[in-house]
């Protein structure tokens, strides 16, 4: 029998089962996935009255860990799965059937059970006079807004987790206003009623204030000590994602990744200028009387059905004796839309801010940016509270994992929150223009003091990033956060020796230790972020440690200091000397190391320039040290060809040559927003104003080709494949009804005045003409346009000129393959139907339900190239090498008939002679040559750093943000 059907059995037994008059007590057990990850069990007891207690709280690491308690404790308790998770461990059908040691029942109640209590208790807690509609939700709201503060349960003295905040304000507003209310428990699933009431409170006194009603308030912490996220998403219902129907009172479960948590939405404003549309309020773990949290919405990951999302309450129905709850779909603003797989209408989009923009479409992101780094410092301050309170419980209590105390003083889930926050706004600044936020204060002016001395943001998050901070509750404040000068020393020391003798033995054994080096490589990483922002006492107490820490690795004892400079220059290549594998030949090398790049350029000088969001640092350092060759601020790139670093700097352009480090510069007279690097030249502008102006670096230095506003702005640098021979610039400022064409290729500079209406584009761009939609070819040679009407249709053109590719939209996905004369005339070779690939000499053919083809135009001829009958996609051709999908989803690259390479990821050209092979299932990236040899690097990677950087590297070890030069 499946675990599914019989838990299914299980729980269908289970609400069949009327309710029993007082059984004997029992104990059972519930279980689900806490907080961080872990796997919690609650141990409930059913007492003589036919209420359930809850006993205790354990957790597991893992499901052996509590299949092996299981199997120990059998015969004192029962074990139910929550539905939600209960195919987390596999129960064996007699753990779960098997009768307690008493031979009482096995099924204590049925799902949807009322509690209430004996003879005159059966009054419940108050009567109730109002149903819940749509117009006492709008008075919930409201009273949310306007009497409910961060400080409302530590003024009445309430204890509170993350759930029990949404539950208590509404049973608190259910009693205040004689509402109609029900909860369902945890564990047994019975529900806990308005006209509940357990016998031994109904002597307890009664009162007109909640607060000091203390029946109402013993009924209170019952509920909020048997409920948690996952109890609550089966009384919840999705709304829809609109003003009006996201307001206060509505609330946020994340059961989407591998922890529950709530948060209330707190206050609300939607209106245009707005910093946020809504505020959040939450409380934490473990369950105590504090002061809430409020902060922004910032929950990246989109919900899916039945594990949270933004949500309401749904309402009680009593029928005589029975309560159920109102159907989710006839509920006020019911829509499943938030999970729909068009509900973020950009890709990979962040969920939190396609709801903010379907509240407030002109949301200001600079302000949401500024919103995120303040809720990371308060989470931060909050944290200092966690860990200093814990160290003290933990100094006289347990707090061994599995215990109360680990549950309630360690921080994994905090911990990774913080981490996601501070990735979600890096999404959000790339969305922004580069300068258009200034967070320096934010990240670098000291907001917190931990054990005396003070840090900023920036820090915290480089040790967050890098991992040397703990979350285990009985290590010391120290550890715990892992940003002192000695406790950076002391975690690198530990990583190095532990990863270094992991990394040996893979070498040995013949395979790429790359997740040992992607551990290693985080040391050096901190260390930089330290020098730039770490308080320069404990820089000094840093570096003293670590001259006089000695570690041996690779059979050789060096200082962590000398490790740490030693660090980029290990090789991964188990056949490699062993000097090399740790790194001894750095002396004969130089290297350079952008921090924290979001692009990555290289020019053929073999610099490399890694561009960041508002600041960026470029150093060339030989072994032991050296001097940053450029650092600064706003948009920078490289003109490759002549090793030339360009920065927009406020109104200026900044030009530096890297070899003499010499600098020229030239006043703009507009602040440029836009940066766009040639080949030959770059293109500086002002999207809003359009005001551009080209440049060029050349033999006799630096000159503006031409400034000025566009007549209209298409605004393109025409290029041809990923690494174009020429480069064009069309559509800047010209007469009416005309344009000005620049051709920047080595016969240039040169520019071309032509005839041209507004929305005319320049498609192609070859050594031979350029393409004008509408008009024809341009003639570089002569500079006159040769009509064809074609041209309007043209899809791509070859680098040599001599075939084009048209689009034939009367024929449907239609492509006519087209030799083009000299004189403008095309003739038609063949017709193609699919999806179309193309590269500067080639074509694929992707058609449904045939096999894909793949064409080069070689000698005024379109050739074949030999098809594989077991590929089903083919994405790109490089020369002799096609990057292919197979039948049986694997990624390959052959060389025409001959596979190179083949593995379950999928696989990029990464420069002259190399490619890239991400594995999905490892998260490995790999660089190797087309030739099929070693691995030259194999690096644990994000899979959204696969868009950055193109990689050419003549040899070693690599990582995402570093380059070897010889």
């Amino acid at each position: 029998m499946s675990r599914r059907l019989l838990i299914s059995l299980i729980f269908g037994f289970l609400a069949a089962v009327p309710a029993l008059a007082a059984p004997a007590p029992k104990q059972w057990m519930v279980q689900y996935k806490g907080e961080d990850g872990r796997l919690i069990v609650d141990k409930f007891r059913r007492a003589q009255d036919g209420w359930q207690d809850k006993i205790e709280t354990r957790s597991f690491a893992n499901a052996s860990e509590f299949l092996e308690f299981v199997e120990n404790n059998t015969k004192v308790f029962l074990v139910t799965a929550d539905p939600e998770f209960q195919d987390l461990v596999d129960l064996r059908p007699e753990t779960r059937e098997r009768p307690s040691e008493d031979g009482a029942e096995s099924v204590f109640f049925g799902d949807g059970q009322e509690l209430t209590g004996p003879g005159k208790a059966a009054q419940g807690l108050w009567e109730a006079r109002n149903k819940w509609d749509a117009s006492w939700e709008q008075k919930f709201s409201t009273w949310i807004s306007t009497d409910i503060d961060a400080q409302f349960f530590q003024k009445y003295k309430l204890a509170t987790d993350c759930a029990d905040v949404l539950y208590a304000l509404r049973w608190i507003f259910a009693r205040n206003n004689q509402l109609e209310m029900a909860s369902r428990l945890s564990g047994s699933g019975s529900f806990v009623t308005h006209r509940s009431l357990r016998g031994s409170w109904a002597s307890l006194p009664t009162a007109a204030d909640w607060f000091a009603d203390r029946r109402f308030m013993a009924a209170l912490n019952y509920i909020l000590d048997n409920t948690y996220t996952h109890s609550l998403m089966t009384d919840s219902y999705p709304i829809e994602i609109k003003p009006g129907a996201v307001a206060p009172g509505v609330y946020h479960l994340d059961l989407h990744r591998e922890s529950g948590h709530t948060q209330i939405i707190y206050r609300t404003d939607q209106q245009p200028g707005i910093l946020l549309p809504f505020l959040i309020i939450q409380s934490t773990v473990p369950r105590k009387v504090r002061e809430l949290s409020v902060q922004g919405f910032w929950y990246t990951a989109q919900p899916l059905v039945n594990k949270g999302g933004l949500l309401r309450m749904r309402w009680p129905e009593f029928k005589g004796s029975s309560v159920t709850l109102t159907n989710g779909s006839s509920m006020p603003s019911f829509s499943n839309e938030q999970y729909a797989a068009d509900f973020l209408r950009k890709a990979n989009f962040p969920y939190n801010q396609e709801v903010y923009l379907r509240l407030n479409p002109t949301l200001d992101f600079k302000k949401v940016a500024e919103e995120a780094y303040q809720s990371m410092q308060t989470m931060f301050k909050d944290r200092l509270q966690i860990v200093e309170d814990g160290f003290v419980y933990c100094s006289k209590n347990s707090c061994a994992p599995g215990s109360s105390g680990y549950e309630d003083w360690s921080t994994p889930t905090r911990d990774k929150r913080i981490a996601d926050l501070n990735q979600q706004v890096r999404l959000i600044l790339q969305n922004l223009p580069t300068g258009a936020f200034d967070r320096s204060p934010l990240l670098h002016d000291d907001f917190i003091e931990i054990q005396g001395q003070s840090y900023n943001l920036a820090l915290l998050l480089a040790a967050w990033q890098a991992g040397s901070f703990s979350s285990e509750p009985m290590d010391l404040p120290a550890k715990r956060w892992g940003v002192s000068g000695e406790a950076i020393a002391d975690w690198a020391s530990v990583l190095l020796q532990k990863a270094g003798a992991e990394r040996e033995q893979a070498l040995k054994a013949g395979q790429v230790p790359a997740e040992q080096d992607q551990k290693m490589s985080t040391v050096p990483a901190l260390m930089s972020a330290y020098q730039k922002d770490g308080p320069s006492a404990q820089l000094a107490l840093m570096t003293a440690a670590m001259s006089v820490k000695a570690l041996k690795l690779g059979g050789e004892t060096l200082s962590l200091a000398q490790w740490v400079r030693r660090l980029p220059w290990f090789v991964s290549d188990g056949q490699a000397p062993v000097a090399q594998q740790w790194g001894a030949h750095g002396a004969n090398y130089d290297w350079l190391r952008v921090d924290n790049f979001v692009s990555t350029t290289f020019s053929q000088g073999g610099w490399m320039l890694g561009q960041r969001l508002a600041d960026w640092t470029m150093e060339k350092r030989a072994l032991g040290g050296g001097q940053p060759v450029k650092t600064g601020t706003g948009l920078v790139g490289l003109i490759e060809d002549d090793d030339t670093l360009v920065q927009i700097d406020g109104d200026r352009v900044l030009l530096t040559d890297l070899e003499t480090n010499h600098t020229l510069d030239e006043t703009l007279g507009f602040t440029p927003n836009q940066l766009k690097m040639l080949r030959r030249g770059f293109l500086v502008s002002n999207l809003a104003t359009g005001e551009f102006a080209l440049g060029q670096v050349g033999e006799n230095g630096f000159a503006w080709l031409e400034k000025g506003k566009a007549a209209w702005w298409p605004r393109e640098v025409v290029n041809l494949g990923s690494a174009p021979a020429n480069v064009l610039m069309f559509g800047l400022t010209a007469p009416a009804g005309k344009a000005r064409v620049w051709d920047l290729s080595e016969a240039g500079p040169k520019s071309f005045e032509i005839s041209a209406a507004s929305n005319m584009s320049a498609k192609i761009n070859t050594e031979k003409w350029v393409g004008l939609s509408g008009a024809g070819f341009l003639v570089k040679a002569t500079g006159t346009v040769l009509p064809n009407l074609d041209v309007a249709r043209l899809y791509q053109c070859h680098a040599s000129g001599e075939s084009c590719l048209l689009v034939n939209a009367s024929a449907g996905i239609q492509y006519e393959f087209m030799q083009v004369e000299d004189d403008g005339h095309m003739t038609l070779q063949k017709i193609f139907k699919g999806m179309i690939v193309t590269g500067e000499d080639s074509i694929v053919v992707n058609e449904s339900g045939q096999n894909p083809r793949a064409y080069r135009w070689l000698s005024r001829s379109l050739t074949e190239i030999a098809p594989q009958s077991d590929e089903k996609f083919i994405w790109q051709v490089k020369g002799e090498h096609i990057f292919a999908i197979t039948n049986g989803d694997k990624a390959r690259l052959r060389d025409k008939t001959r596979t190179v390479f083949e593995g379950n990821g999928y696989i990029r050209e990464a420069g002259e002679g190399y490619f890239e092979y991400f594995d999905e299932a490892s998260g490995l990236r790999y660089l190797r040559s087309f030739a099929g040899g070693a691995v030259l690097s194999a690096t644990k990677v994000d899979n959204s750093v696969l868009s950055s950087a193109t990689i050419r590297v003549p040899f070693g070890s690599l990582t995402s943000d570093r380059i070897w030069l010889k």
